[in-house]
C-alpha cells in the first residue's frame, strides 16, 4: 500500500492516524473482517464474530499508538450487528 502523494506536507497527528490504519489494514489481509469505512474518528468494521477479540485487540492497539501525544489516545470498541447498535 503506498502513501498518497504530498503525505509529508500533513501534520504529524493525520500521519499517525494515516499510518494506524495502514498497520490495521495490512494486518487484517489475513483475516475474513474488513474496514468498511471510517466517520470522522469512528472506524467501521465488519467480520465473523470468532475474530472479534483479535480484531478488537489488533485496533485499539494501533489507535491508541497511533501518535505520541501529552495525552492518551483512549479507543472505545462497540459490537453489534449494525452501527448503531455497536455504539
Amino acid at each position: 500500500m503506498r502513501l498518497p502523494q504530498g503525505i509529508g506536507r500533513l501534520p504529524a497527528i493525520l500521519r499517525g492516524g494515516i499510518a494506524g490504519r495502514i498497520r490495521i489494514a495490512r494486518k487484517l489481509e489475513s483475516m475474513q473482517a474488513k474496514m468498511l469505512l471510517q466517520v470522522h474518528d469512528e472506524l467501521v468494521f465488519e467480520g465473523p464474530p470468532e475474530e472479534l477479540p483479535a480484531i478488537s485487540e489488533l485496533v485499539k492497539r494501533e489507535m491508541e499508538g497511533a501518535c505520541d501525544l501529552k495525552v492518551p489516545l483512549l479507543v472505545d470498541i462497540g459490537v453489534g450487528d449494525n452501527w448503531r447498535d455497536a455504539k
